[in-house]
């Protein structure tokens, strides 16, 4: 006998009370939906929140970067040329480092000499020195226009250690008001006279230069001048790769602590150079071309990931690694430059996380990567060149065409002149003609009035 109290259902019985009714079945097709919707939840989330700072993936906190194929690296050969003017300068610098200095205290000053001299200016009408206007060993280049005009020029063809007067006018627009457009009297004495010795270019100064300067000697001129252009071309080509890999480089995230510590590390160099140039942090990020030092440190610190990211990922997709030992010897060059009489270890932490992280990623992982990205560089011809050739090709072609033209012109005009002469030969022939026979009219009529008034004059 069936139970009235069990409600079947498509075959199956439920032992429960006919009020309540099954659930909703939870089927795949639901299951899928749920994870749709849960994705683009998590990057809406990712979106906003990773803007906002609360929300952020693994990349947004270690990073990420894509690149372009790579395979191919097309560099124009103009990029890593090397010129003969390029090698003369680098030559000449070796000669003005091996050039020495010395103060000599006889002898006239002449237009370019750097002088060693003291000063003293009295505005006119006044009996004490003005106010800045006096200077005690001051070096001066004569003929720099360091001065107001006039004032070097007046020192020009005096004697060392002389001691002189110069007139001088105060442009009307100079920065400091109360000097602009007044005439002032300065006391001028020539201590000394800067003089280089410079050295001739031989072997003997690049043997010379090349044990003092370099990581390996030569024994002649050109060996050096060859060694120059060589690493010259390698580090243009470098440069040239860097760029290219530039363009293929995405980053999409930067990984935060290496910005942070870059930044921090960056912001300390600001400040150093701003205090050689005698200025604020403010000022040298402007001189630089940033609205900021922060904003400067900041940029400089992407530039610098943008490349080692790049790196990194290369190192990563061609397995190019290195060992802790090479890293060491590299930091240990470091140590012995600021004779560091710690530990490696001690030094490194010293030294800060950025350091260490420069080190590594620029002088150990870079090279090694470099190394690959060369064997993938193929060398074009400048388009710049190409273009040259064609416009000269082109310029030959319009100046044949101008000639022939020129030629034709000529032809026609001598055919021309030639028809003109003709006629004008004719013409002439044909007056000539006339003339001589109204000529030979008028002789006649002559003739016979002559012979008419002789008959007269015999009667």
């Amino acid at each position: 006998m069936e139970d009235k109290n069990v409600k079947k259902t498509k075959g199956r019985a439920y032992n429960q009370p006919e009020h309540i009714k099954p659930k909703s079945k939870w089927t795949k097709k639901t299951t899928a939906w749920v994870i749709v919707i849960a994705v683009i939840v998590l990057g809406i989330l990712a979106i906003i929140g990773g803007n906002n700072g609360w929300f952020k993936t693994q990349d947004m906190i270690n990073g990420k970067v894509e690149l372009d194929d790579y395979s191919v690296l097309e560099i124009d050969e103009s990029q890593v040329e090397v010129t003969e003017s390029t090698i003369d300068n680098y030559m000449n610098n070796v000669v003005s480092a091996e050039t020495t200095y010395e103060d000599v205290t006889e002898g006239t000053v002449q237009d370019g000499d750097t002088i060693n001299l003291d000063y003293s200016g009295v505005l006119e009408g006044e009996e004490e020195p003005f106010a800045g206007g006096t200077a005690q060993g001051q070096s001066l280049t004569l003929g720099s226009g360091t001065m107001i005009d006039g004032f070097e020029d007046q020192i020009i063809g005096h004697e060392i250690g002389e001691t002189f007067d110069i007139n001088v006018t105060f442009p009307e627009d100079y920065s400091t008001e109360d000097l602009a457009g007044k005439n002032a009297v300065f006391t001028i004495t020539i201590n000394s006279k800067h003089v280089a010795n410079v050295p001739e270019l031989t072997d003997e100064l690049v043997q010379h230069y090349s044990a003092e300067h370099l990581d390996q000697e030569f024994s002649t001129i050109g060996e050096l001048r060859e060694y120059y252009a060589e690493n010259q071309r390698n580090n243009n080509l470098e440069s040239a790769i860097l760029s290219a890999m530039g363009e293929k480089t995405h980053v999409k995230y930067y990984n935060e602590k290496d910005l942070a510590d870059l930044t921090t590390y960056n912001m300390s160099a600001v400040s150093y150079y701003a205090s050689m140039f005698g200025v604020d942090a403010s000022q040298y990020a402007s001189m630089m071309g940033y609205e900021s030092a922060d904003a400067y440190a900041d940029a400089e610190a992407k530039r610098t990931l943008d490349q080692t990211m790049m790196v990194d990922k290369v190192a990563e997709e061609q397995n190019i690694t290195f060992t802790e030992e090479e890293l060491d010897e590299v930091v240990t060059k470091y140590m012995e430059q600021e004779n560091f009489e710690g530990t490696l270890d001690e030094f490194k932490a010293q030294s800060g996380d950025a350091f260490n992280f420069l080190v590594r990623e620029t002088e150990v992982l870079m090279p090694k990567v470099m190394d690959y990205l060369k064997q993938n560089v193929v060398m074009v011809e400048s388009p710049v060149e190409e273009t040259a050739e064609e416009v000269s090709e082109a310029a030959e072609e319009v100046v044949e065409e101008v000639s022939d033209a020129a030629e034709e012109v000529v032809e026609e005009a001598s055919e021309a002149a030639e028809e003109v002469v003709e006629e004008a030969s004719e013409a002439a022939e044909e007056v000539a003609e006339e003339v001589s026979e109204a000529t030979e009219e008028v002789a006649e009529e002559v003739s016979e009035v002559a012979e008419e008034v002789s008959e007269v004059t015999d009667k």
